[in-house]
């Protein structure tokens, strides 16, 4: 009779007693499946209790996404997305205050001074070539040399709009060639002129990766080096990549927790624990390894990087990045409206 009891009382209180107590940590980024399916096993064998959900999309409707659900957050971590991006989230409330542990071992211009977000990668955007249908002599040299008439129609490149890393590239060009905003009009110059010599803008990175790889022209884009790489060792594709003279524009990509007001204490602790640990040293292993990601943490030395990442160095273009990223949004919008309906 004891024993009908107990089997009773179990099928009233089915999740109690089957062990489904699981705490739930959804996570928003555009990192994609290599990294965040990764990321979501080793944080889940390591805490039994987490149930984990990663959802993969670009940054930019990641905030979308957030200033939609700002009445009832669903997210509890935002991993990836350009300082500009998360600096508007901030303003617009949607980040919950947080520093993390690593804090100190962090250049203060990768913090926010409230602590919102952090720095958590440095992302240069080079030039992208095909090093099986191009030689390297014959791949662009320098931002200036993407718009020569001999690559018209042989520019790929990912859609600016939805794309925090093509936002923050355009808004660098546009701040560089500018002189910081004293001539607006030869940055806005600059942007027409590579739109003109553009084949086609591709909706997601794969699309872009797989334009660049078969593409008859031998085409050539912008990417960011590390993802460049990543696909070349992890991948497979043939791509090869040039170091601007010039300089490069640098994405500070960033990591934050979504501000949910009502948060379940077990629930928030879960997502910090996410937080540190994707941002932690035994992490950024991983990371630099296996994904070339350029952490901002300045207590890796030099000699645990990664040789395909130490090979390659790299100077930011002379560009202020606040007043890039303050002037983004208003810079792309005018892209949209002036430049991408312009006949190609």
């Amino acid at each position: 009779m004891k024993f009908r009891l107990v089997v009773w009382l179990c099928a009233l209180l089915l999740p109690a007693c089957s062990g489904d107590d699981r705490i739930k940590v959804v996570v928003y980024s555009p990192h994609g499946p290599d990294i965040l399916n990764e990321f979501e096993r080793t944080f889940e064998a390591r805490h039994p209790r987490a149930d984990v959900q990663t959802l993969n999309m670009p940054s930019g409707e990641i905030l979308t996404r957030l200033r939609g659900e700002a009445e009832n957050p669903r997210s509890d971590v935002w991993w990836g997305a350009p300082s500009s991006t998360f600096s508007r989230a901030a303003e617009e409330g949607l980040l919950e205050a947080y520093r993390p542990s690593w804090a100190e071992h962090v250049d203060p211009r990768y913090l926010d001074a409230e602590n919102r977000f952090a720095g958590h990668f440095v992302i240069p955007q080079v030039i992208l070539y095909n090093r099986d249908l191009l030689a390297p002599g014959d791949a662009p040299a320098d931002w200036d040399d993407l718009l020569d008439e001999s690559f018209k129609g042989r520019i790929i490149l990912r859609t600016p709009m939805p794309s925090g890393s093509m936002r923050g590239a355009f808004s660098w060009l546009v701040a560089w060639k500018s002189r910081g905003g004293h001539d607006l009009a030869a940055g806005f110059r600059f942007l027409e002129g590579l739109h003109r010599n553009t084949k086609k803008y591709a909706a997601n990175p794969n699309e872009f990766f797989e334009a660049i790889k078969r593409d008859p022209d031998n085409a050539v884009g912008i990417w960011n080096l590390t993802d460049a790489l990543f696909q070349r060792e992890e991948k497979g594709y043939p791509f090869g990549v040039v170091i601007p003279e010039s300089g490069v524009p640098i994405v500070i990509d960033c990591i934050a927790l979504v501000r949910r007001p009502e948060r379940d204490p077990a629930r928030a602790e879960m997502a910090r624990a996410f937080y540190e640990f994707v941002t932690s040293l035994e992490s950024a292993r991983s990371l630099m390894n296996t994904h070339s990601r350029i952490l901002t943490r300045l207590d890796i030395p030099r000699e645990q990087l990664p040789e395909r990442l130490r090979q390659y160095s790299f100077t930011p273009l002379e560009v202020d990045p606040s007043f890039a990223a303050q002037h983004e949004d208003e810079w792309m919008r005018r892209w949209d409206r002036e430049i991408k309906p312009l006949p190609r």
